[in-house]
């Protein structure tokens, strides 16, 4: 079993335990009640993941001007 397999299957088993809980105790649900805010929930997630993936191929192009431990930019003369 991959690690995302099992990050899917303990996320599965969270969520059916705070609703199960939610229930038992008669406190409302922290999931929305209706099919346009389950799907709102499920949009934003997709393009988080989309828009996280989609960043992390893009080039470097900024990356001298960050700043380092220090907080200081990189400086390519005194390497």
């Amino acid at each position: 079993m991959t690690t995302q397999h099992l990050k899917i299957i303990i996320g599965l088993v969270l969520g059916f335990g705070i609703g199960f809980g939610c229930r038992v105790a008669s406190i409302p649900s922290p999931a929305p009640p209706v099919i346009t805010g389950a799907l709102l929930v499920v949009a934003m997630t997709v393009g988080w993941i989309l828009t996280d993936r989609w960043l992390s191929h893009r080039p470097k192009v900024n990356e001298i001007h960050c700043g380092g431990p220090t907080g200081l930019p990189h400086n390519p003369q005194k390497d």
